[in-house]
């Protein structure tokens, strides 16, 4: 009986074990700041192809960067100190003051190529600047087989920031309205992001020229991207806990 007791324990562990856990991560300021704790950060904001490197500084995965529309980009010093969901992913690898505008409709499309289709990804996006009252971040995830958009949920001046787990697209605000009143905490999050066979991962982020005026209309600090361990799924676990306890039911009594 002892027995049967460890197994049915180490079933449940298992079972509740069955979570995702990041393998590494690489962390992008799209400005010039600067990290902290010896982390290595990316600056990646520019057209072309990057390699982007965990924060031990080993190459991880490769994004390319188009930039649509017109317009220029900026970057400068976003006044911010991370507070909230943005400071519990992004503290202690990067300080994230620094920011990256878009002046007008211009976006950035940063598609991430070479990726492990037996694999699930995680994406973290911050944009904030204090006292630029109005301004939108937008961002979608697309060319992805599945997802779950786990972004911060509230209806703001603009709308829905999404819809919820299955809304490709997320608009946050770029500071706490009325203008200086704090700055916005919160962060783009999809996670269980399925590359498909073509092992690509396509995300957009803009700005919103409606809300934020037709210069800066998008502002951008950070990101992270990180690779989810696959390991077997709760119910595959149960089978394995199950299993072993009908092997020793099977066992004569001596």
């Amino acid at each position: 009986m002892n027995a049967v007791k460890t197994i049915l324990a180490v079933g449940l562990i298992l079972v509740f074990a069955g979570a995702a856990q990041a393998q590494w991560a690489v962390y992008n300021d799209f400005s010039d700041g600067t990290a902290v704790g010896g982390n290595y950060l990316n600056h990646a904001s520019t057209a072309g192809s990057h390699t982007l490197k965990d924060t031990a500084s080993v190459d991880r995965v490769t994004m390319d960067i188009a930039v649509s529309g017109g317009g220029g980009l900026y970057g400068g010093n976003a006044g911010i100190s991370l507070s909230g969901d943005a400071l519990a992913i992004f503290g202690g690898i990067c300080n994230g003051d620094r920011i990256y505008s878009t002046d007008g409709q211009r976006a950035l499309i940063m598609t991430f190529t070479g990726l492990d289709a037996a694999k699930l990804y995680d994406i973290v996006l911050y944009g904030a600047r204090q006292s630029y009252s109005g301004r939108v971040n937008w961002s979608e995830i697309s060319d992805v087989d599945a997802f779950t958009n786990i972004s911060h949920q509230e209806t703001f001046y603009f709308g829905d920031s999404h819809s919820g787990p299955s809304d490709p697209t997320t608009g946050l605000p770029a500071e706490l309205p009325p203008s200086g009143s704090g700055v916005q905490p919160w962060v783009h999050h999809y996670t269980n992001i399925n590359p498909g066979a073509d092992g690509d991962i396509v995300v957009t982020i803009d700005g919103d020229p409606a809300y934020g005026g037709p210069a800066y209309s998008a502002e951008w600090n950070v990101m992270r991207f990180s690779e989810i361990e696959n390991i077997p799924e709760p119910a595959t676990m149960s089978l394995l806990a199950l299993g072993g306890l009908s092997v020793l039911l099977k066992r004569p009594r001596k």
